[in-house]
C-alpha cells in the first residue's frame, strides 16, 4: 500500500525508501529501461544495451553500460491538513532556467513521476482546484519553494508537496437601524511587509446579496484587513466633451476610468448621459460609478452620507483589526455597520508656477491614513480646463488634499496594477525613462478640516510645484577595480522612511549612468536600485560626504545632486547550516538578515541592509550580495516567516540573533539553530 511520505527533503538515490516508494520507482525503471539494483535502495539504474564487440562475431555478443545522461524524479501530491493524496492535480515541473518542462496528472493516491529529466536543480508545483498553488519545499500557504537537484542516471524520491486550502472571510453589512445593505461593496486588504512598512495589498473583493450578505473565498493564511471602501469618483463634463472631440484620452482620465471600472463594473465611460449616477451635486461634474450607498438626510433635512468603514467599526485602516485567516478556515460572523455622518462640499483651484493647472488628478483621504494607496481615497476628481475641482458629499473630518499628475502616481506607486491605457511603464519604455518634467511632476498637498455643517470649505488653493529634484550617477566597478558602463533599464528609488509619507516617482539610468528623479516632497528617503545586472549589487550611496546605507537621504525645497551610486561584483557573503532542535539540518528554516543596531531616530531599518534566505533540503543558506558592515543572524521557522521585516516583529528577533561582521570578499560562516517561531 501506498502510503503518504512525510514532510521531509527528497531523498536521493542512495538514501533507503519505503516499500511503497520501491514499488513505485520500480514500475517506473521499468517505463525507463532501467534495471533494479537490490530492494531498499534506488541507485545504479542502467540500462543494459547489447553492443558488438571487435571483431565481429555473430556468436559473440558482449554487455557494456553506457552512461545515462538523464534523471527521474518520483513524488506525490498531499492535502497539508490530513496528509492523504491529493487525486488529479497537475504537477509541473522546469529547469530552474525555463527551458524544459514537463506536466503530469497525479493518479487516484497523489502520485506523480517524471522522467528524463536533464540534470540540474529544477522547481516542481503543483494546483488542483479548491487548493492554493503548492511547490516542492513550500510549508505554508503563499510561502516560498525550493528547488530540487536532479542528477544523471538517478532517481530522486520523496518529492513531496503539500497543497493548502484557501481561508474565507465571510459576514453582513448592516445600516445604522441593522437593515440589510443591498450591493455594498467589501473589499479584503492583506497586511503585507515591503521595504520596511507594512502596505495594504487588495486579495478580493464582493458584492452584498439581497440579505446585506457577502463572502471572499480563495484568500492565503495571513492578516487581512476587511472594509467597505466609499470612495467617490467625479470628472468634469469638459473631459468627456474634450474626448468627444479628439477621441483620446490623457493617463490621467484613463485612471480615473480604470478605478471608476474597478468600483462598478458597469461603469463604462461613454457620455454622461449614460454614466451611471448622472450628473452629480457638484454641477458640470459626472459621477462615476455607484459605489456608495445613500443615505437619508438628518431630521433637519440636512444631507447625510456614508464613510468608509473598517472592521471592526473604524473610518481608516489605520486603526482597523486585523482578521487572521488560516489554511482552510472559514472566519465568519465579520459584521460592517455603516454609520451616516454630515455630507460636506470641498472645491477650489489647483495653481502651478504658472497659473492654474488643468487635468491634474486631485484626491482626498484622512489624516490618520499611514497607508494612503490607490483605493483608499475619499476621493477623487480631475480638475477642469480652469483648474478648479471639487468634492460633494464628503464626511465631515480632518483630510489630505493631494494633486498628481498620473505618471507621478504611477512611478510612486511602483508595482501597483494600475492599467493606464496609452502610457508604458516598461523600464525599457524611452517615455518612461526620461525624467519627469512639466505637469507630470508637479506635486502638492494641504490639510484641511470639514464639519459637514453649512460653513463647507470652498475657494481652497492647493498650489503644486515640480517639487525637488534629486539627481546623480551609478558607477559599476568590478573585482579588479576596473569601471564598466552601466547597463539600460536600472531603476532608482527613493522610498519614504516614514510611514504616511508621500512616496516619490522612480528614476531610470540612462548609458552613462546618469538618473534624475524629479517631483520630489520633502522628507527623509531611502535610496534603492533595482534591475540590478545579475551578479551585481548596491555596495555603497553617498550624498554630500553622508553614507546613504546608515541613514535616509534628507531632500529639501532645493534639489539634491551629486549623488554617488556604487556597484560591485565582489561583495560579502554569509553562508551555513542550519539545525533543528534533534541537531540535524533542517529545511524548516528561513534566514533573516538585519543591521546590528536599531535604526537611529525610532524610524524603521533600511530596506537594502534586510535580507533572507530559505535553507535548502540540507539545511545549508548562502545570502550574497551583503554590504559591509555588522550585522544580526537568525534563523526562524518558515511557517512564520511572512512578516519578518514588520518593524514590531525586527525588534524581537534582533535581539535573538547572533552577531557577525562582514567585509568585502569575505565569505562568514554561521552555523544556526532553529529560534522559536515567533
Amino acid at each position: 500500500m501506498w502510503a503518504p511520505a512525510p514532510a521531509t527533503p527528497a531523498t536521493t538515490v542512495r538514501a533507503p525508501i519505503r516499500r511503497g516508494t520501491v514499488l513505485a520507482t520500480a514500475a517506473l525503471a521499468l517505463t525507463l529501461g532501467w534495471a533494479p539494483v537490490p530492494a531498499g535502495r534506488v541507485s545504479a539504474f542502467v540500462p543494459q544495451t547489447p553492443v558488438l564487440q571487435p571483431p565481429w562475431n555473430p556468436g559473440r555478443t558482449a554487455y557494456t553500460q553506457p552512461r545515462v545522461t538523464v534523471g527521474a524524479v518520483v513524488g506525490e501530491v498531499v492535502d497539508a491538513d490530513s496528509g492523504r493524496g491529493v487525486a488529479g492535480a497537475i504537477v509541473s515541473i522546469r529547469s530552474e532556467d525555463g527551458r524544459a518542462t514537463q506536466k503530469r496528472r497525479t493518479d487516484d493516491r497523489g502520485r506523480y513521476y517524471f522522467k528524463s529529466l536533464e540534470p540540474g536543480l529544477h522547481v516542481i508545483t503543483a494546483t488542483r482546484t479548491g487548493y492554493l498553488e503548492g511547490a516542492y519545499g513550500r510549508l505554508r500557504g503563499g510561502g516560498e519553494g525550493l528547488p530540487i537537484e536532479i542528477r544523471a542516471g538517478e532517481i530522486t524520491a520523496s518529492a513531496r508537496i503539500d497543497l493548502f486550502r484557501p481561508g474565507v472571510v465571510s459576514g453582513v453589512v448592516v445600516d445604522e437601524a441593522s437593515e440589510p445593505v443591498i450591493d455594498a461593496r467589501v473589499v479584503i486588504w492583506r497586511r503585507a511587509t515591503r521595504d520596511g512598512l507594512v502596505r495594504l495589498v487588495a486579495a478580493g473583493t464582493a458584492r452584498t446579496d439581497d440579505r446585506g450578505a457577502y463572502r471572499v473565498a480563495g484568500l492565503e493564511p495571513g492578516d487581512y484587513l476587511v472594509g467597505a471602501p466609499a470612495t467617490r469618483l467625479t470628472a468634469p463634463v469638459s473631459t468627456f466633451e474634450r474626448i468627444a472631440s479628439t477621441g483620446s484620452v490623457t493617463a490621467e482620465v484613463s485612471l480615473l476610468f480604470s478605478m471608476g471600472s474597478t468600483i462598478d463594473p458597469s461603469f463604462t465611460p461613454a457620455s454622461p448621459e449614460v454614466i451611471p449616477g448622472g450628473r452629480d451635486a457638484v454641477g458640470d461634474r459626472v459621477a462615476l460609478g455607484s459605489a456608495v450607498p445613500v443615505a437619508t438626510p438628518d431630521d433637519a433635512g440636512r444631507p447625510m452620507t456614508y464613510p468608509a468603514t473598517y472592521y471592526p467599526g473604524v473610518e481608516a485602516t489605520t486603526f482597523a483589526s486585523p482578521v487572521t485567516i488560516e489554511a482552510g478556515r472559514e472566519y465568519s460572523g465579520v459584521v460592517l455597520q455603516l454609520r451616516p455622518a454630515p455630507a460636506a462640499h470641498l472645491s477650489g483651484f489647483v495653481v502651478g508656477p504658472d497659473g492654474p493647472v488643468s487635468n491634474l488628478l486631485v484626491r482626498i483621504f484622512p489624516d490618520i491614513e499611514t497607508s494612503p494607496d490607490l483605493g483608499l481615497e475619499t476621493a477623487m476628481t480631475l480638475t477642469a480646463d480652469d483648474g478648479s475641482f471639487a468634492f460633494d458629499a464628503v464626511p465631515g473630518g480632518t483630510y489630505i488634499v493631494e494633486a498628481r499628475g498620473a505618471l507621478g502616481i504611477a512611478s510612486a506607486a511602483g508595482d501597483a496594477d494600475l492599467r493606464i491605457s496609452g502610457v508604458s511603464f516598461d523600464p525599457a519604455s524611452p517615455a518612461t525613462r526620461a525624467p519627469l518634467s512639466g505637469r507630470q511632476a508637479f506635486w502638492g498637498r494641504a490639510s484641511i478640516r470639514l464639519t459637514g455643517r453649512d460653513d463647507d470649505a470652498d475657494g481652497l488653493v492647493l498650489v503644486v510645484s515640480p517639487g525637488a529634484r534629486v539627481a546623480g550617477q551609478v558607477t559599476l566597478e568590478d573585482a579588479r577595480g576596473r569601471r564598466r558602463p552601466p547597463l539600460a533599464n536600472m531603476v532608482v528609488r527613493l522610498d519614504p522612511a516614514e510611514p504616511g509619507a508621500p512616496p516619490a516617482p522612480r528614476g531610470f539610468a540612462d548609458a552613462t549612468g546618469y538618473f534624475e528623479i524629479g517631483g520630489v516632497a520633502p522628507g527623509r528617503y531611502f535610496l534603492r536600485v533595482e534591475s540590478i545586472p545579475d551578479g551585481w549589487h548596491l555596495a555603497s550611496a553617498h550624498a554630500a560626504g553622508v553614507d546613504l546605507g546608515d541613514q535616509p537621504l534628507e531632500v529639501g525645497e532645493a534639489d539634491v545632486t551629486g549623488l554617488s551610486v556604487e556597484l560591485s561584483d565582489v561583495m560579502g557573503s554569509v553562508v551555513g547550516t542550519v539545525r533543528g532542535a534533534d541537531g540535524l539540518p533542517t529545511m524548516d528554516a528561513t534566514v533573516v538578515l538585519m543591521p546590528a543596531s536599531p535604526p537611529s531616530g525610532g524610524g524603521r531599518d533600511n530596506p537594502t541592509r534586510l535580507r533572507s534566505a530559505r535553507a535548502s533540503a540540507n539545511g545549508f543558506f548562502q545570502i550574497a550580495g551583503v554590504p559591509a558592515g555588522s550585522y544580526r543572524v537568525l534563523a526562524i521557522s518558515e511557517a512564520s516567516a511572512a512578516d519578518w521585516r514588520d518593524p514590531r516583529r525586527l525588534a524581537s528577533l534582533r535581539n535573538m540573533g547572533r552577531l557577525i561582521t562582514v567585509r568585502v570578499h569575505e565569505m562568514v560562516e554561521a552555523d544556526l539553530r532553529l529560534a522559536g517561531g515567533r
